[in-house]
């Protein structure tokens, strides 16, 4: 992470977004995002993974290492280099300035935040919900308080209404800018890009009340492109480390391959760059930490096994180590049935 400096700047204030009509919650590309090639009475276990969007490191600074960085109320830019599908990327992230007690604080989004936009991507990828809609250059979700409490709480994440309502802030106030290694702009804007809703001591009284959020434009020109893949929701929520759930993110939309023949490669520092969730200070400890979640996907039927190869360096001391993972039959009909479902949208499309 680079820290840059740090500016007092005017924050932009969140702009409420327009209302979305009804034809934008029913339309043929959000219906393809809706479908899921699973057992019917499974189809609402599932939701996708975005195209570059997912494999953009945004939720990695705990509110513990946060309390450290932050001078006063104010933190300082970050910004991180990391690879997707063979090209690197540069991200920079602002901090949201929100309201705590009587003071506005600045925050990034952490694990909190992550799960929360999990959940809202997941009422829009709910076809019986009929909660998801786009329209035109824009894609979002109508949603409650209530609704994304109850759906944390039955996944094992219980959050209450204000900090639900936090960290719906501090999705619409944080800026993300991506960049392609050429510098050529890609992406910046909000994580949520707008948000319409009630002001917080109205939705502690009125949870029921419906919001509305547009997603990032990354992810509706993904809906609109179809660069999006099957993700076992309930799966991927249920793991008890966010390093867990990032490599399983990962495995889901790379690992299309899967086979009993086939493993997945990965290297340490690779894990490092790209997830930015090794923050221990010790190496040892940063070679548990993916140890305890490799441990856990295995556990949960998504690996069958995995295998460490190490490289020594100087004094014996760990140079580099490829990890070998090996899918579970489990994960490998999930693949399948995702590869099924990829190939069912792009006949669809086909004149």
């Amino acid at each position: 992470i680079v820290n840059s400096p740090q500016k007092k700047t005017t924050r932009k204030k969140t702009i409420a977004t327009k209302k979305p009509d009804n034809k934008s919650f029913n339309n043929e590309q959000l219906q393809l995002f809706q479908s899921f090639f699973t057992a019917t009475n499974t189809k609402n276990q599932f939701s996708n993974t975005i195209e570059l969007w997912d494999a953009t490191p945004k939720f990695t600074v705990t509110k513990r290492r946060q309390s450290r960085m932050r001078e006063g109320v104010f933190l300082p830019s970050m910004e991180h280099r990391f690879k997707h599908r063979g090209m690197f990327f540069n991200v920079r992230l602002d901090p949201a300035r929100i309201k705590v007690k009587d003071e506005y604080i600045e925050f990034f989004p952490s694990y909190s935040e992550e799960l929360i936009e999990d959940v809202l991507r997941k009422f829009a990828a709910d076809q019986q919900l009929g909660m998801g809609y786009l329209d035109n250059d824009r894609s979002g979700v109508r949603f409650s308080i209530y609704l994304i409490k109850k759906e944390l709480k039955a996944r094992g994440h219980t959050r209450s209404y204000t900090e639900i309502y936090d960290s719906l802030m501090i999705l619409s106030g944080c800026h993300i800018t991506i960049t392609s290694e050429d510098s050529e702009e890609l992406c910046a804007s909000g994580i949520l890009n707008s948000l319409a809703g009630i002001s917080k001591r109205t939705s502690e009284k009125n949870p029921k009340a419906f919001w509305y959020a547009d997603f990032s434009p990354l992810v509706t020109v993904a809906i609109r492109s179809h660069n999006y893949r099957q993700i076992n929701f309930y799966k991927s929520m249920s793991f008890s480390t966010q390093l867990a759930q990032w490599f399983y993110k990962r495995l889901c939309h790379n690992f299309v391959q899967a086979s009993f023949l086939n493993n997945y490669k990965i290297t340490f520092s690779t894990i490092s760059r790209d997830s930015l969730l090794l923050f221990d200070s010790r190496k040892n400890q940063q070679v548990l930490r993916v140890d305890n979640a490799l441990t856990e996907l295995v556990n949960n039927h998504v690996l069958n096994d995995f295998e460490k190869n190490i490289t020594r360096g100087a004094r014996n001391s760990i140079a580099e180590i490829e990890y070998v993972l090996q899918p579970h039959s489990d994960f490998i009909k999930d693949v399948k049935a995702a590869n099924a479902r990829a190939k069912n949208i792009r006949k669809t499309l086909k004149p």
